[in-house]
C-alpha cells in the first residue's frame, strides 16, 4: 500500500484491539497513525463489540402484530402482480 495508508489486515486489528480493551477495560492505544488511532478509539467506544454503538431501542419495542404483517405482505405481493 501506499505510505500513509495502512493495510486491510492492520485496520481491522486495531479495531477488534479497541474493541478488547473497552470490554477488559485494561490497555491503552499503542497507535502513532492516524488513521489506526482513530479506528482504536472507534473501537473502543463500541459497547457490545462489533454491532450497533449504544442500546438499541428497537430491542425493546414490542414485536408487530402478526396479523398486520401477514396483511401488509399480501397487500405488497398484489401490487407486485399489477406491475
Amino acid at each position: 500500500m501506499a505510505k500513509g495508508y495502512p493495510s486491510r489486515k492492520r485496520t481491522r486489528k486495531a479495531f477488534e484491539r479497541g474493541v478488547k480493551t473497552a470490554k477488559t477495560g485494561k490497555g491503552f492505544n499503542p497507535y502513532r497513525n492516524t488513521v489506526l488511532k482513530e479506528l482504536f478509539e472507534r473501537g473502543r467506544g463500541r459497547i457490545s463489540g462489533l454491532g450497533a454503538a449504544g442500546p438499541r431501542a428497537s430491542a425493546a419495542a414490542a414485536p408487530p402484530d402478526p396479523s398486520e404483517a401477514a396483511w401488509n405482505r399480501a397487500v405488497r405481493a398484489s401490487q407486485r402482480r399489477r406491475i
